[in-house]
């Protein structure tokens, strides 16, 4: 629990990262979505299927609308990748100075967070690439151990059917944590020592993770299991809200329930890095503990 107290005021001295880096993520999705929703709004409009889907958000509609008019699937594929790309680069380049100020003892300085963010843009690449491999791995063990679960678990139909695919999905996230938790040790070593190269960094990482596994794994799902249980009850509401209301003011209560789910898993994120951010600095070492030793020096 001291871990989690120290996580949680590490948290809130650096609160306006998360603020920033959740409009930030809303930014880039309201450039990449608009033109997409502007092609598919003008789709809808003269769509026979209009009227149900707005009611339902049935997949066979969306499925039967994608059939039919042939021009809104290339649209969504195109946007999906420009997103896609610009987001991955977009992270790598904030990654250094998030993972910098959440080791830092000092509050958040934006000069320092761009320095930081420039100068460790190379190292993150470097490990979102070593991770895109691990991710691949873990993913494809997955889906063999899901192999195993049948996908009519539930039931074969409407939404009795979304059971299977759901412990799909519950089986995924199960081999990914791991990976995503290793990310956050790697990237916090890298701020750690921004001078050593990967393979020097990787070895004391691996060993700090494996060393503290249970804790870390613990933290992670402290923070985690809350906001799945909030994302399912904003998902809920949101299509019931949606379906009964059937005009844009659903539409518009549906948006505001979903950022308000986005902004929950930045800040769990968040939370999670802010907590093992110190013990990282304790195990690992490097230029936070001099700056530590500075600051205690000046008080003595």
């Amino acid at each position: 629990m001291q871990d989690v107290a120290r996580g949680w005021q590490n948290f809130r001295r650096h609160f306006a990262v998360a603020g920033w880096l959740y409009l930030g993520k809303l930014s880039l999705s309201l450039v990449f979505a608009l033109p997409l929703l502007a092609v598919v709004s003008g789709t809808l409009d003269n769509s026979a299927f209009a009227s149900v889907l707005l009611k339902t958000w049935s997949f066979d509609v969306i499925r039967e609308l994608l059939h039919r008019h042939e021009e809104v699937l290339p649209a969504f594929v195109a946007v999906l990748i420009f997103y896609s790309v610009a987001v991955f680069f977009f992270k790598q380049f904030v990654n250094g100075g998030i993972y910098f100020t959440f080791m830092a003892a000092r509050g958040v300085v934006v000069k320092s967070f761009f320095a930081e963010a420039a100068g460790l843009f190379r190292g993150n690449l470097k490990i979102s690439l070593f991770m895109l491999f691990v991710y691949s791995t873990l993913a494809i063990m997955s889906q063999s151990v899901a192999a195993m679960i049948p996908e009519d678990l539930t039931g074969h139909f409407g939404e009795a059917a979304f059971g299977g695919a759901f412990m799909h999905l519950v089986c995924l996230y199960v081999f990914l944590i791991p990976a995503s938790i290793l990310s956050d040790v790697l990237r916090l070593r890298l701020a750690a020592f921004p001078d050593q190269k990967f393979l020097s960094q990787l070895r004391p990482a691996v060993n700090f993770y494996l060393r503290r596994f249970v804790k870390l794994h613990s933290i992670y799902y402290l923070y985690f299991l809350p906001m799945v249980i909030l994302w399912l009850i904003i998902e809920r509401s949101a299509l019931a809200l949606t379906g009964g209301l059937a005009n844009i003011i659903g539409v518009f209560l549906e948006m505001v329930l979903f950022q308000l789910c986005s902004f929950a898993r930045t800040s769990q994120s968040l939370l999670f890095t802010a907590s093992i951010a110190p013990l990282t600095s304790d195990a690992l070492g490097g230029r936070f503990n001099e700056e530590k030793g500075s600051q205690e020096a000046r008080v003595d």
